[in-house]
């Protein structure tokens, strides 16, 4: 029973990890069938606004995923930056000696 669980939460994962991807190809299907034909987009025109709608979103999130793993990558390399001193407290440190 644990493994269909296990398999189920990945399969979920697989589809709902990033929540701002989900809502907006849901966003994308929406429009194309319900504002499309109701703006008067002729068939012919419909999937084209579709797949270009789509592609725009995914390369929103991709803009917006690698922002965030730069700034991820950028606070890491910070925390283990070694050539940097340590910042003194005058109460407990004193001044390095040369």
């Amino acid at each position: 029973m644990s493994a269909i669980r296990v398999a189920l939460g990945e399969l979920w994962g697989l589809f709902v990890e990033d929540a701002t991807l989900t809502i907006g190809t849901l966003i994308c299907i929406g429009f194309a069938a319900f504002a499309l034909p109701r703006l008067g987009a002729s068939a012919h025109w419909r999937g084209p606004i579709f797949f270009v709608t789509v592609v725009l979103m995914l390369v929103e999130n991709v803009y917006r995923g690698a922002g965030r793993r730069s700034r991820t990558t950028a606070s890491v390399a910070r925390a283990t930056d070694t050539t940097r001193t340590p910042r003194q407290t005058p109460a407990t440190d004193s001044p390095p000696q040369p």
